[in-house]
């Protein structure tokens, strides 16, 4: 079993809800916060998901982040996904090599 799968498993005992149904990874963060059992820093998009027993606080400053595109090198890209990878190679800096 690895950390994972571990880690689940305790949270959804703790929880008392494993067996009922499999959580998302956000949904297990959310409710494993909810019960008084950790902390979590996630993106916006996820604290404004407010919810009973949950409280956000902004950081401050802000952490950035980087994000990547990925896609396979082998495999012909349909034309909207050649055109979007054209579209961010043009506007991103790259800090790896171009395929």
């Amino acid at each position: 079993m690895s950390d994972i799968e571990l880690c689940y498993l305790s949270a959804g005992e703790a929880l008392g809800r494993f067996k009922a149904r499999r959580l998302s990874p956000v949904e297990l963060m959310r409710a494993v916060i909810a019960r008084g059992l950790g902390v979590a820093v996630v993106p916006e998009t996820v604290a404004e998901w407010r919810g009973p027993g949950l409280a956000w606080r902004p950081l401050s400053p802000p952490l950035r982040r980087g994000v990547s595109l990925v896609w396979r090198r082998d495999r012909h890209q349909p034309p909207a996904a050649a055109a979007f990878i054209d579209f961010v190679r043009e506007r991103a800096p790259s800090r790896s090599s171009r395929p």
